[in-house]
């Protein structure tokens, strides 16, 4: 990277991180707005980490918080459960990185 200069500087950077970075609460509304988006197909939104069932993002970030994870940390891996008249549930479930590279290292 030497000689190449950025298309910002550092002092834009530090007025405005978020611009840059994303914010840690970005990728928690993207998931929600999913489900807003697909409205009338998808009938409820269930939420998940590491195996425990929670009602809200609220509470997925809570129980997160309690195992030691950020929410930079945890991916989201939506699942479509196919209900009956053209409806669906969405299953979030959330997992640590480490989680994922233990589960992919098993196959």
């Amino acid at each position: 990277m030497s000689g190449e200069k950025l298309p910002f500087s550092f002092e834009e950077f530090v007025k405005n991180r978020d611009k840059y970075i994303g914010r840690d609460d970005e990728a928690f509304g993207w998931i929600d707005k999913g489900s807003t988006q697909l409205g009338r197909y998808v009938r409820n939104q269930i939420y998940e980490i590491e195996g425990y069932r929670c009602d809200s993002l609220e509470r997925v970030d809570e129980i997160a918080s309690r195992m030691g994870y950020t929410r930079k940390e945890l991916e989201c891996r939506p699942e479509i459960i196919p209900l009956s008249g053209h409806k669906c549930d969405i299953l979030c479930r959330f997992f640590s990185k480490e989680t994922i590279k233990k589960r992919e290292a098993w196959r």
